[in-house]
């Protein structure tokens, strides 16, 4: 019961976090990388029930919440790699043709 109380504190307070992070900044997409979130698909899916919960519904729904797989190393790099495309990469709009 304790340990089931403090994963829900935990999850809490990490959901403020990324709630704030994307409230503040809103990022398209946001990579997530630990212990914790790795160790079962249920907390991930329940983090991001509770970030939805705490975060403004235009900002949530622009932002992509990915769990990273691997290193810290490669998640950083995934992150980056997805910031220059996202930025440098040309916009393709489709239009219809007449």
């Amino acid at each position: 019961a304790l340990l089931r109380a403090t994963l829900e504190r935990t999850l809490d307070a990490l959901a403020v976090a990324v709630g704030t992070v994307i409230n503040i900044i809103n990022p398209s997409t946001l990579i997530l990388h630990g212990r914790l979130i790795e160790s079962r698909e249920t907390y991930f899916t329940s983090l991001r029930e509770r970030v939805r919960i705490r975060t403004l519904p235009p900002s949530f729904e622009r932002c992509r919440l990915v769990q990273a797989r691997g290193s810290k190393r490669q998640g950083a790099l995934a992150a980056v790699v997805d910031r220059l495309m996202e930025s440098l990469a040309p916009r393709l709009t489709w239009t219809a043709a007449s």
